[in-house]
């Protein structure tokens, strides 16, 4: 970027209410699947794909959340690193 300055991010600013929701149910998601959560688009029926995904959808619906919940999840499960993931899976860790 010119003078120093950081590059201004073009078009809309992240919904980060929507990006750490899918945090949390991603989360979630670990300790009560015991895997780390898919993520893709929508099926041929107009459907999110996958059960990580519906959730994060149906979680942003009941808050009010107006937003495409492909984005966050992908943030969210690209933050869920092997020590976390292992984290969350032991029983004897207090998250």
């Amino acid at each position: 970027a010119e003078g120093g300055r950081p590059k201004k991010r073009l078009g809309r600013p992240k919904n980060m209410r929507a990006y750490n929701v899918a945090e949390i149910v991603a989360e979630i998601y670990v300790v009560g699947m015991g895997k780390t959560p898919g993520v893709s688009g929508e099926d041929e029926t107009g459907q999110y794909s996958t059960p990580y995904v519906r959730a994060v959808e149906s979680v942003f619906r009941v808050l009010g959340l107006s937003a495409n919940p492909i984005e966050p999840c992908d943030a969210a499960k690209n933050k869920l690193n092997a020590r976390r993931i292992a984290q969350l899976l032991d029983p004897d860790t207090i998250c």
